[in-house]
Parts: C-alpha cells; sequence; structure tokens
C-alpha cells in the first residue's frame, strides 16, 4: 500500500518496531526486561500468549523466515514459521488491521512455499498486535 501522509509513516515506523521486538524475544522463554515501554511491552507479551496457544514446545521456530520460490517466481518474509513434524503455521504480524481482502493473497504465497518446501499441511494466521487477536485464513 502506498504511503501518502506522515502519520502513515509514523505508523508504518511503529509497526516496524514492534517486529523487531517481536524477531527478539524468544516465544518459550521470554525476557520482557530490555523493553522499557509498558505498553509495547504489554502488546509483545500478548502476542508471545497468542503465538504459545500453538504449542510452540513440539516446533521449530523461524522469525522473519526469508524464502525464494523459484517455481513461481515469487519471494516473500514470513513473520513467524512454526514447523512441527506433520504441519506447519505461518503467523503474519499486523499492526492492528487484519480485515483487509489482500492479505489473503499475501498469505496464499506463503503456504504454498512452505508447503512445498516442508512438505506438510500448512496453515495461515493473521495476527494484530494492537487488537491483540489472531485470525485463521481459510
Amino acid at each position: 500500500k502506498d504511503v501518502d501522509e506522515e502519520s502513515d509513516e509514523s505508523t508504518l515506523n511503529y509497526g516496524t518496531h514492534l517486529h523487531a521486538l517481536l524477531e527478539i524475544i524468544s516465544f518459550i522463554n521470554p525476557n520482557y526486561d530490555f523493553i522499557k515501554d509498558r505498553r509495547e511491552r504489554k502488546l509483545v507479551e500478548g502476542v508471545v500468549e497468542l503465538v504459545n496457544k500453538f504449542d510452540i514446545n513440539g516446533a521449530q521456530i523461524f522469525k522473519e523466515y526469508q524464502f525464494v520460490d523459484e517455481k513461481r517466481n515469487r519471494r516473500g518474509i514470513i513473520d513467524l514459521l512454526l514447523v512441527y513434524k506433520d504441519k506447519a503455521i505461518v503467523i503474519d504480524y499486523k499492526l492492528k488491521d487484519i480485515q483487509d481482502e489482500e492479505y489473503k493473497k499475501q498469505l496464499s504465497i506463503y503456504k504454498e512455499f512452505v508447503e512445498d518446501a516442508f512438505n506438510v499441511k500448512t496453515n495461515c494466521y493473521l495476527l494484530s498486535i494492537i487488537d491483540q487477536n489472531i485470525k485463521e485464513l481459510q
């Protein structure tokens, strides 16, 4: 999407900042001490709680997983990829809105790649950092 106002750029920067925090945090043994801002800390704690509903102890955890799908001439970066023996879960972080129909296209690209690369059934989710909810895409 195009950025056409300073406030949009500020929102994008904030989203990038929160993504960076989520890249640093351990989902298995989280330590939030490095997050000084109380609101940001609460948001990250909420995301960790949502992600842990997937029983991540049995998963390989990949953060900011970059891929090139040469078969389809596509590339992307998956915010969080959980790979189990028999399935995979793709989680895409959004700052707030998880209703945009364009996200389905984005996640279908991720799903096709993961299913081919790991040879497992894959489910995709959008996670709203601010609203603290998660939605599975069909």
